[in-house]
């Protein structure tokens, strides 16, 4: 199956031209002398189909997420390529410009220096063993050049995203990949003191993370997973499977907590979908976290706010070579909780009651 990373940073680049509640990055209200716990709850706010996809139309959609929904946080990912474009010179606008738009809500951050199957990075490092002294020090120096416009924002902070697409290939660099995240953990502490640490896989891989993965998850304090449940061939699961296949989830990570970094569901009929399908899968995700509890499931971002308009899925599956796959190109059209005219699905009016449900009381 063709998978999102390369078309989540495509998106990207298309947009910018100790113990307790907290410990866990959750919310804990209290009300009267009992805390109330609170997931995470949150959608990528893409434009609308009708936009042009330069910088206003984000903020625009982002003005939309925030006055017609509850979210309770927000999640962002960062390609160090696009920070780091000249080798020894950040620039940080886009991401001061997210930063902004977003404040003040707390940030499941995403530092992408692995996406969709290979390595994020300025050519320069692309060759370098994932331990050296060399790479520990890029990398030590990216975290620390982007920390001030982050802030004290993240609750969540991610090393690499969908990183079994790139060692399901390399498995001997999986140790290496380990001893790096072991370096680079305490300074991402410091500075982030409320973030937990994290990685984020495909929910395919599950079964591998007591074997395969063990190196690097025995560095995380919460495991990521991007969770769509379709077939090889992008027809859609029933929802109903959503509560057990959650829970599989959270029993593959533990004793470790799950974020759902990516959750999504197309509408497209030529999938087996439709728009009260959706609707039933954001109920059952949001459902299913709450019932998890805090010790076991942090949370869930919906991807996307918005379905696609017709050029935007014409670059997505030209950068996959899928021109000619009309599945494909079904499941990018209609992953959105709204419409390509803008209107709301019935997807969307869920996922404003599952905020209602989640978000801290008033």
């Amino acid at each position: 199956m063709l998978r999102l990373g390369v078309f989540t940073a495509l998106l990207c680049w298309l947009v910018t031209h100790g113990p307790g509640f907290m410990s866990l990055g959750v919310d804990a209200q209290e009300t009267g002398r009992v805390a109330v716990w609170r997931a995470r709850i949150g959608v990528d706010p893409n434009p609308k189909a009708g936009a042009d996809y330069m910088r206003d139309s984000k903020a625009e959609a982002i003005r939309l997420m925030r006055s017609t929904t509850r979210v309770n946080h927000y999640h962002y990912a960062a390609a160090w390529e696009d920070i780091e474009r000249v080798q020894g010179v950040y620039t940080t606008d886009d991401l001061a410009f997210e930063m902004r738009e977003s404040a003040p809500l707390p940030v499941a951050f995403v530092l992408r220096i692995v996406t969709a199957g290979s390595r994020n990075m300025p050519g320069a490092y692309a060759g370098l063993p994932w331990d050296s002294p060399q790479m520990i020090e890029r990398i030590s120096g990216l975290i620390e050049a982007i920390a001030p416009v982050v802030g004290q924002r993240p609750w969540s902070y991610a090393v690499g995203n969908e990183i079994d697409t790139y060692f399901s290939s390399r498995p001997a660099e999986i140790a290496a990949y380990a001893r790096m995240l072991q370096q680079i953990k305490p300074r991402i502490r410091a500075l982030h003191p409320r973030a937990l640490f994290t990685s984020s896989f495909q929910a395919e891989v599950a079964s591998q993370l007591r074997t395969q993965y063990a190196p690097i998850v025995a560095t995380l304090d919460s495991v990521s997973f991007m969770y769509y449940p379709l077939s090889a061939d992008y027809v859609v699961r029933s929802p109903s499977v959503v509560p057990g296949e959650l829970q599989a989830l959270a029993d593959a990570a533990a004793p470790r907590p799950v974020y759902f970094q990516e959750i999504g569901y197309p509408t497209s009929p030529l999938l087996g979908s439709s728009l009260e399908a959706q609707a039933q899968f954001v109920r059952l995700v949001y459902e299913t976290v709450r019932s998890l509890g805090p010790a076991r499931a942090l949370g869930a971002t919906y991807l996307f706010q918005a379905d696609f308009p017709d050029w935007v899925v014409e670059r997505i599956a030209g950068a996959y070579n899928a021109g000619n796959h009309q599945r494909f190109r079904e499941y990018i059209r209609t992953l959105g909780l709204r419409d390509d005219r803008d209107r709301p699905k019935p997807g969307w009016r869920e996922f404003v009651k599952q905020t209602e449900a989640m978000a801290p009381a008033r």
